[in-house]
């Protein structure tokens, strides 16, 4: 981030988590590297998941006309198709 007059104030105002490689609160070590010490990742998205999944399985109940997930979530399109055509080039346009 460069000079700064307060390291502390220029990581929380402008860093990002990759700015920061290691935390320490009250003198122990919680997060080296980008890990989080004691905390299984891989099962907190396996939870994460799981309550996502169903929080939007109870959309359709709340919904007051019913709808279903899909209707609810639709997925992204792959490929957007477009009507615009391409501007002329100056070529063309001197012919």
């Amino acid at each position: 981030m460069g000079v700064t007059e307060d390291p502390l104030r220029a990581l929380v105002l402008n860093g990002t988590a990759r700015d920061a490689v290691l935390t320490m609160v009250a003198g122990r070590v919680v997060m080296r590297e980008g890990s989080i010490l004691g905390v299984d990742l891989t099962e907190l998205r396996r939870a994460g998941r799981q309550l996502l999944d169903m929080m939007r399985a109870a959309y359709p109940e709340r919904d007051h006309r019913r709808r279903t997930v899909e209707e609810l979530f639709p997925p992204v399109p792959q490929k957007i198709q477009t009507s615009v055509q391409p501007s002329p080039s100056v070529t063309d346009l001197i012919t």
